[in-house]
């Protein structure tokens, strides 16, 4: 006997269904409250993830999206990268350039 092909699972099995949550965008991280910018950087691409950098003031802020952008591995998340070598900060600068190594295999 062959089984049945699973249908799609319903919006009430979706448990972020009621949530509204659409964050696409740097502004929308930015507009979330400062405990949950962190968790939702996944949902940003490369060049989004390069905006929450700059407008970010918070160093662990800062150290996710560039743990983001490693995680990511492209082409672009490193063009991104490489923008968070310019920081002030010589702290987050060293934790961009050792993410942008491990990136590049040089480590």
């Amino acid at each position: 006997m062959r089984a049945l092909p699973r249908p799609p699972p319903a919006k009430d099995d979706d448990p972020f269904a009621g949530l509204g949550l659409k964050v696409s965008t740097a502004a929308d991280i930015m507009a979330l409250p400062m405990s949950e910018r962190a968790d939702m950087l996944a949902f940003l691409e490369p060049s989004e993830l390069s905006k929450v950098f700059v407008l970010a003031a918070d160093k662990d802020l800062k150290r996710s999206v560039i743990d983001t952008l490693e995680h990511i591995g492209s082409s672009s998340a490193l063009d991104a990268l490489r923008e968070c070598l310019e920081d002030p900060d010589p702290e987050v600068q060293l934790y961009a350039l050792g993410a942008a190594d491990r990136m590049l295999g040089s480590s």
